[in-house]
C-alpha cells in the first residue's frame, strides 16, 4: 500500500512539473536596457557641456525617444501630468546641472538627489552592472518566483525595462514593467545583489500575472475607482510578503547602505509600530471608497506615498495572517477576487484566536457591502 502511494505521488509530482514546466514557457520577459545605456551617455555629455541648449537636444535624441521613457512617462503620469518638458526640468533639478557644472544636490530630504550625485561620479560602475545583469538569466529565476504566488490561468507576457530615474525604484502598467538602474541592490563589496534583485523583479512580474487575471476574468474592476485602496492592499500586500518576504527581512533592510533600504526600513517601522491603528484607518478608508468619498488622491498620499507606504505594510500583515492560518491556497483565492480580502482575513483570525493573540477583526456589515457592491 505504502508503494502504491509513494508511485501515486511521484507521478502526480511529475504531472505538477510538467505543467509548471509548460506554464512558463508559454510565458515570455523581455528585458530591454536602451534607456539607461542612454542616460549614462547622456550624463557623460552633460557633466562637460556648458550649453543647456545642447543638454536638452541630447535628451530628446539620446533619452526621450526610448521605449523605456515612454513607460516611465506613462507612469508618472498616473499621479499627475508629465510630458518632455517636465521630464526635462526635473533632470536638470534632481541632477544640479548649470553652464556643464553639477551643483550642490546632496538635499538631505531628497533620494533622488543624492542618488544622482552617485551617478555622476560613478557612470563607469553603472555600465559594469549593466554588463553583469545581461550575464544572468534573470527572468527565468524571477519568473519562477512569481509564477509560485499565482493562478495557474494567468498569463504573463511582458517588457521589462531597465531605466534611470533616481525616484521611482520598480513599477508595472500590466504588460510593461520597469526597475531603476540607480537602485539596483548591491552587496557591502559593490556588486549587484542578483538575488534581492530577483526578488524585485519577481515583485513587478507579479504584478503583471495578477493584472492579466483581473483583466480575463473580471475586467471592471480594473476601473472602478470604489475598490482601488481594496485592489492595492492585495495588489501590493501579496507579493511584499510572499516574494520579498517582508517583514521578515526588515532587519536586513535597516543594516543596508541602500539610502532607499533605509527609507523603506523607517516606514515600516512608522506604520507598523501600532498596526491596529492602521487596520482602524483601513476599515473607515475602504468604507469611504465604496462610497466615492475618497479621492484617488487622497488614497495615493494615505496609503501609497513614500518609499513603501501604508499599503503595503497592511497588505502584507493580513498576507501573513492568512497564510499563517489558513495557506497561500487561500491567498491565491483572494488574488483571484480581491473583494474577498477582508473576509478569508477575518476567516484567519478566528482561527489565530487560539493562539491567545490580538488581531483586529473588520465589521461584518463591512464586509457584506463589498459583496453586494456591483
Amino acid at each position: 500500500m505504502n508503494l502504491i502511494r509513494s508511485i501515486k505521488t511521484i507521478i502526480f509530482l511529475l504531472f505538477l512539473t510538467n505543467t509548471l514546466y509548460c506554464r512558463i514557457s508559454n510565458d515570455s520577459i523581455v528585458f530591454n536596457f536602451e534607456m539607461a545605456e542612454n542616460t549614462i551617455s547622456f550624463i557623460n555629455y552633460a557633466r562637460f557641456e556648458p550649453d543647456l541648449k545642447k543638454v536638452k537636444e541630447r535628451f530628446y535624441q539620446s533619452i526621450a525617444t526610448t521605449d523605456g521613457y515612454r513607460c516611465l512617462i506613462k507612469h508618472l503620469s498616473r499621479f499627475n501630468q508629465w510630458d518632455d518638458e517636465k521630464y526635462f526640468d526635473y533632470l536638470i533639478n534632481v541632477t544640479g546641472i548649470v553652464n556643464g557644472n553639477v551643483q550642490n544636490v546632496n538635499d538631505k530630504n531628497d533620494i533622488a538627489k543624492k542618488i544622482w550625485k552617485k551617478a555622476f561620479i560613478q557612470t563607469d560602475s553603472l555600465k559594469k552592472i549593466i554588463e553583469k545583469l545581461k550575464e544572468y538569466e534573470l527572468n527565468s529565476k524571477a519568473l519562477i518566483l512569481a509564477r509560485k504566488y499565482l493562478p495557474l490561468e494567468s498569463n504573463i507576457n511582458i517588457s521589462f525595462f531597465f531605466i534611470i530615474h533616481g525616484s521611482t525604484p520598480a513599477f508595472s502598467l500590466g504588460k510593461s514593467n520597469a526597475i531603476d538602474l540607480l537602485h539596483i541592490p548591491k552587496k557591502k563589496d559593490g556588486e549587484p545583489d542578483i538575488e534581492r534583485l530577483i526578488t524585485i523583479i519577481a515583485h513587478e512580474i507579479h504584478h503583471s500575472g495578477f493584472f492579466d487575471y483581473i483583466q480575463k476574468n473580471n475586467p471592471g474592476c480594473l476601473t472602478d475607482n470604489r475598490f482601488t485602496l481594496l485592489g492595492t492592499m492585495v495588489a501590493e500586500g501579496m507579493p511584499t510578503y510572499y516574494i520579498n518576504q517582508m517583514p521578515d527581512k526588515l532587519n536586513e533592510l535597516k543594516n543596508s547602505d541602500s539610502v532607499f533600504d533605509l527609507e523603506v526600513a523607517k516606514d515600516w517601522e512608522k506604520y507598523g509600530s501600532n498596526l491596529i491603528t492602521l487596520f482602524k484607518k483601513a476599515e473607515i478608508d475602504i468604507k469611504r471608497n465604496l462610497d466615492n468619498s475618497l479621492i484617488q488622491d487622497e488614497i495615493f498620499n494615505d496609503w501609497m506615498k513614500g518609499a513603501q507606504g501604508a499599503a503595503y505594510v497592511l497588505g502584507a500583515n493580513m498576507f501573513y495572517i492568512i497564510d499563517k492560518y489558513l495557506g497561500l491556497e487561500y491567498a491565491i483565492e483572494v488574488l483571484k477576487d480581491f473583494k474577498k480580502l477582508l473576509a478569508v482575513y477575518n476567516q484567519a483570525v478566528y482561527l489565530a484566536q487560539n493562539d491567545s493573540k490580538t488581531f483586529f477583526l473588520f465589521d461584518n456589515e463591512l464586509i457584506t457591502l463589498i459583496q453586494n457592491t456591483k
